[in-house]
């Protein structure tokens, strides 16, 4: 009997051990979630910031398509940034219509009035159909002048064209698999 009223209180100090380790533990997993939360976040930003920069008139088409990309995968991986992502490749989409083309120095349309758009064009198109079937997000197209583009032979399947002018565009060989037409101009030339 002598025995276990003397064992007792090392008992409870044991006990009372064990309870700060878990306090303890619990307290350092609550930290490291939320530090590799905080890194993660970072990352994100750190991958975006990269990838708008990569989309720059000043980069070559090849660098510009990688950046498209990019922040397909930022919107794939973050659906938190997927809406930043629709309105940012939205907006390159409307900067790189017939009309933008046109005013650039860099793309005059021909004597034909038929105009070639870049690979990233083509890119930004299909980065806003994945954003669109992951998401349901959609961005507004609606005024985009793709009209007498020649998109002979081009992969634009998912591409999300919603509300796009797309009358006299050569899309002969065109994949169109699975794109969204919604509300798309499609009149053949006069």
């Amino acid at each position: 009997m002598y025995f276990l009223e003397r064992d007792r209180p090392w008992q409870r100090l044991a006990s009372i051990g064990v309870l700060v380790g878990l306090l303890v533990t619990a307290v350092s997993v609550i930290y490291t979630a939320r530090t590799w939360a905080t890194a993660q976040e970072q990352q994100i930003s750190d991958r975006y910031t990269r990838a708008v920069e990569q989309i720059g008139a000043d980069k070559s088409a090849e660098v510009r398509v990688g950046g498209l990309y990019a922040l397909g995968r930022i919107a794939k991986d973050s659906r938190a940034d997927a809406s930043t992502v629709m309105d940012v490749v939205t907006a390159y989409v409307l900067g790189h219509d017939k009309h933008a083309v046109a005013l650039s120095s860099t793309g005059p349309l021909g004597v034909s009035g038929r105009w070639r758009p870049g690979p990233d064009l083509a890119a930004a198109l299909r980065v806003l159909g994945g954003i669109a079937s992951d998401y349901e997000l959609y961005g507004n197209l609606t005024g985009v002048d793709l009209s007498n583009a020649d998109w002979a032979r081009a992969n634009l399947a998912n591409a999300y064209l919603h509300g796009v002018d797309l009358t006299g565009a050569d899309l002969s060989g065109t994949d169109l698999t699975g794109s969204d037409l919604t509300y798309c101009r499609l009149a053949g030339p006069p």
